[in-house]
């Protein structure tokens, strides 16, 4: 649970960092902004292709119990 919580917070410093929104990485993810916003609350995971997605945009370094 604090890898998941970690990985959602290092998202959100990343968007604002960069001057992102979270409908912009929605679209780069091929997810719902409905979507990224469960996976940002909590509620829901990444699943694997969106979290390789995801790392290969931010360079955050993703481990795969903690998005899928």
């Amino acid at each position: 649970m604090a890898q998941q919580t970690d990985l959602r917070r290092q998202v959100r410093v990343y968007l604002a960092e960069h001057g992102r929104t979270q409908f912009w990485l929605s679209q780069q993810l091929k997810i719902s902004n409905s979507m990224l916003s469960l996976v940002l609350s909590g509620y829901r995971q990444l699943g694997p292709a969106a979290a390789q997605r995801l790392q290969k945009l931010t360079g955050i370094d993703i481990e795969r119990r903690a998005c899928s």
